[in-house]
């Protein structure tokens, strides 16, 4: 089975820090491929070092591709997925070749001069 991990902050005093570790055993039961199914498509198909959405908890990251275009490909923790983070590329966060303005063909007013 494989195991994944995760820091947190228990507590904090003056001049104190306590960090603690969460390790989760990976089964049925709890991986993205039952918790998330609809999450689980969209995990990329080579990306990822042999590992599947059956494979994996939540704290680590992972590669993702969306089904909107062939360069949607981002990097991002499985646990930020599952709390409702999207496509970077569909939200407007990152350029790529599909969303750039030289492959949208933006007509800009004014003969192209941004002011």
């Amino acid at each position: 089975m494989t195991t994944t991990s995760g820091v947190g902050l228990l507590g904090t005093g003056q001049n104190l820090t306590v960090q603690y570790v969460v390790i989760k055993k990976v089964v049925l039961s709890n991986c993205l491929a039952t918790t998330n199914p609809d999450l689980a498509k969209e995990w990329h198909p080579t990306k990822n070092g042999g590992l599947t959405p059956y494979d994996v908890v939540d704290y680590k990251k992972a590669w993702w591709k969306c089904d909107k275009g062939d360069d949607h490909v981002w990097n991002a923790i499985i646990k930020s997925r599952n709390n409702g983070r999207d496509c970077p590329i569909c939200e407007g966060k990152k350029v790529v070749l599909s969303n750039c303005l030289t492959t949208i063909n933006l007509k800009l007013p004014n003969n192209g001069i941004l002011h």
